[in-house]
């Protein structure tokens, strides 16, 4: 999905600085896309391996870092967008222990409409672990 939005955006985006900057934005998820397609969960990948898991980590950081920076710079033009978000922040301690367990296999998605029984099921979850499984 992301490679066909990558190839969108660099058909019909406008160039300078914004189009550079969100198409590496898209370049990075495209990256996201690559690595967690080498270790399919359908294939019995529970976990990534220690390589793909730190190339992972690699890849967020420099995401996390252009998106703040764009962000910062669309805040003082005005224009509201690429605002750091929990699901951003979730989604950096899941990808920090992927060595651990895929993150195909969590969800950061706490919060939206199709989602509404997640509190409920999180409730339940750490009243059975005493929260020592959750992340």
């Amino acid at each position: 999905m992301a490679a066909a939005v990558r190839a969108m955006w660099a058909h019909f985006g406008v160039p300078g600085q914004d189009f550079q900057e969100i198409g590496l934005l898209l370049d990075l998820t495209c990256k996201f896309e690559e690595i967690l397609e080498e270790w399919p969960i359908a294939q019995g990948y529970f976990c990534l391996p220690a390589e793909a898991a730190d190339r992972l980590k690699a890849n967020h950081r420099d995401f996390a870092c252009l998106y703040v920076m764009v962000g910062d710079r669309f805040q003082s033009e005005g224009r509201r967008a690429f605002n750091p978000t929990e699901k951003m922040h979730a989604c950096e301690h899941i990808i920090m222990i992927s060595h651990l367990i895929h993150p195909g296999l969590t969800s950061c998605w706490r919060g939206e409409e199709r989602n509404q029984g997640s509190p409920a099921l999180e409730k339940h979850v750490l009243a059975q672990s005493k929260g020592f499984f959750c992340v």
